[in-house]
Order: C-alpha cells, then sequence, then structure tokens
C-alpha cells in the first residue's frame, strides 16, 4: 500500500496533484494540501474496467482552487471522509460511472463554482456532508444506481440542492437538511425513488 501524507500540491495549472493510474491497489492520503492543481487534486482513475483500482482512502485533506477536486472513475472500495473543499472549478466530488462501492462522509464542501458532489456512480453512501454556496449540492446522475444521501445539510447552492434531473435509479433521498438552494431544494426527476423525511423549510 501507498502512503501519501503531510505534503503540499501547489499550483500545477493544467496538471494533476496526484494521479493514480492503472492497477494500482492501495493508497492512504492524509493530511495533504491541494492547490491550484489546474485538473485535478487527486485522480484516481483506471483506463478501462479491466484495469479498475481498489482500496482507497482520502481524508483530512485541503483542495482548494483546483480543477476538479476528487475524481474518479474505475475504482472500488473508496473512503472519501473529512476533507475540505473550497473554489473548485469543476465538481469537487466526481465519481463516475466506472466506481462502485463509494463511501462520501463528513466533508465540507463550501465557495465552489460547480457542483458539490457530481455521482455517476454504483453503490455509493453519501452521508453527512455540509455542501453550501456551490452550483449545484449535489448531483445524482443517469448512470447512477442504488446510491444513498443521508444526514447531509445542503444549503445556500445557486441551482439545485439535490438534482434528480438525469432520472437515477433506486436513490435514497433520506434525512438530509436542504434548505435555502435557489431553483429548488429536492428536483423532480429519477425512477425507484425514496424521498422522505428530508427537513427543507
Amino acid at each position: 500500500d501507498l502512503h501519501v501524507r503531510d505534503n503540499e500540491f501547489y499550483t500545477i495549472p493544467t496538471g494533476i496533484g496526484l494521479d493514480v493510474q492503472d492497477y494500482c491497489e492501495g493508497l492512504y492520503c492524509r493530511q495533504n494540501t491541494f492547490f491550484a492543481c489546474g485538473a485535478a487534486g487527486v485522480s484516481i482513475a483506471g483506463a478501462s474496467e479491466a484495469s479498475t483500482l481498489l482500496s482507497y482512502k482520502i481524508d483530512l485533506n485541503d483542495l482548494d482552487s483546483c480543477g476538479f477536486g476528487i475524481y474518479s472513475n474505475y475504482a472500488g472500495n473508496i473512503s472519501i471522509g473529512v476533507n475540505w473543499f473550497s473554489a473548485n472549478t469543476s465538481a469537487s466530488i466526481r465519481l463516475d460511472s466506472g466506481c462502485a462501492g463509494v463511501v462520501v462522509t463528513g466533508n465540507q464542501i463550501y465557495g465552489n463554482g460547480h457542483v458539490g458532489i457530481q455521482c455517476e456512480a454504483d453503490d455509493v453512501n453519501i452521508v453527512g456532508n455540509l455542501i453550501t454556496a456551490c452550483t449545484d449540492g449535489v448531483v445524482l446522475g443517469a448512470a447512477c444506481v442504488g446510491a444513498t444521501l443521508s444526514g447531509n445539510s445542503i444549503n445556500g447552492n445557486a441551482g439545485y440542492g439535490v438534482n434528480l434531473l438525469s432520472n437515477p435509479n433506486s436513490v435514497s433521498v433520506v434525512g438530509n437538511t436542504v434548505r435555502s438552494n435557489v431553483i429548488a431544494n429536492i428536483s423532480g426527476g429519477g425512477t425507484n425513488l425514496n424521498v422522505a423525511s428530508n427537513l427543507t423549510t
């Protein structure tokens, strides 16, 4: 396993701070600062399903003024927790359709120039995050299946708090606080949804 800890990745105008590619298994990324990494602070992305990456823990990092904060595709068994994101120009956390088995918990996402969390992945738990002053707070896309969104505070975003317009499938949006989002707190859309007990006023 690879440990990346207590580093500063500064001003990589068109690049990636930490770039993990094919056939890498096991990464612990902790207490790093990623600033002005133009493509992404952290990218965990295999080239295809055959080279899917496994077992990643990313916590206690500061990802500021990057493109994507964290981008992942063709990767599984990922924990993204207790990170701080601000002023990124693409989604602070982007999970593409090659991902599965991801837990996103305890993160703070503030003042993003794009979406807070964008999920196209399967079997993702998005729990206990604070997301404010982004375009949309959370977008669950068309390829998203079996996601759970609970216990999050998603307030004061410029578009939707929770955007389901691309019709995700078998998604649970339960027990969140979703307030003061400009277009709507929770959009319509989706198939086989459980949307209940969210505080929206």
